[in-house]
């Protein structure tokens, strides 16, 4: 297993919008030289109220609202009898179709590599309903993102957080050119900034602080551990935050890479 994050490119919309959603269409059945097929189903309602759940822990109905509507990503195909846009799907305790979609800028956890197509880690909707979070996983639970034609990524509408689970009934993949991976491991860094690095002792700036390792200090990573948009990495004796995205230089030690994460 490996982690990689999806890097952002533009997408072509009906509507004119200058920053539509970020998705990359998770695909099944896979065959040898084939690409499979967007994997479309009707979820039940334990899975809808985990994804109402993670929307609406805040207290803010919005996110629920935005994510919930047919046309806003994930429930696309959800259609009334008649075939028209079911606008009140929930309200009237009907199920959606789901087609699940990853989003720019987010972590995924590839667990095999064949021909061009990377195989990702999910839930499964056959099993039983999760308690993960974004910050907990940001690998099955990504932030929904928007790009521009510029490669830059925002939140969705104006600068809604929108948490959306990778939901599969079957084994997913994605094209692996649209992926960077996270520099092999283990890996020797060195410290970048001024004011020295915590080592704390677990993933979390809340955590206990054991050291402070001064700029220029080497430090070798032995493991990744991605936190909501943060980038942790275990070294012998406890943890350090490599990417830090809500300060002005974000990247701590020499360790780096290409793609930003979702806006924080």
């Amino acid at each position: 297993m490996a982690y990689y994050r999806i890097r952002p490119r533009w997408r072509e919309t009906g509507g004119g919008l200058k920053t539509p959603p970020a998705t990359e269409a998770l695909r099944v059945g896979i065959t040898v030289g084939g690409v499979g097929h967007i994997d479309i189903y009707e979820l039940e309602s334990p899975f809808v109220e985990y994804i109402r759940r993670l929307n609406t822990a805040s207290g803010n109905m919005k996110p629920w609202r935005l994510i919930s509507a047919p046309n806003a990503g994930i429930f696309n195909y959800t259609r009334t009898s008649d075939d028209k846009i079911d606008i009140e799907w929930y309200e009237h305790g009907r199920k959606p179709f789901l087609n699940t979609v990853a989003f720019d800028g987010n972590v995924v956890n590839v667990t095999d590599i064949r021909d061009d197509l990377a195989q990702v880690e999910t839930i499964d909707v056959n099993r039983y309903v999760p308690l993960y979070g974004y910050l907990e996983r940001p690998d099955l639970v990504h932030q929904f993102t928007a790009v521009s034609k510029h490669g830059r990524l925002y939140k969705a509408g104006n600068g809604v957080t929108i948490y959306v689970p990778l939901l599969t009934r079957a084994q997913s993949a994605l094209p692996i050119e649209g992926l960077e991976p996270f520099p092999g491991l283990p890996l020797y860094v060195k410290v970048v900034w001024p004011s020295g690095l915590i080592l704390r002792k677990s993933p979390s700036v809340t955590s206990e602080r054991l050291n402070v390792f001064p700029a220029g200090r080497q430090l070798l990573i032995t493991e990744y551990r991605p936190r909501g948009a943060e980038v942790w990495g275990k070294m012998n004796g406890g943890f350090v935050c490599l990417c830090t995205p809500t300060v002005p230089d974000p990247y701590s030690t020499t360790w780096k890479m290409e793609t930003s994460p979702p806006p924080v």
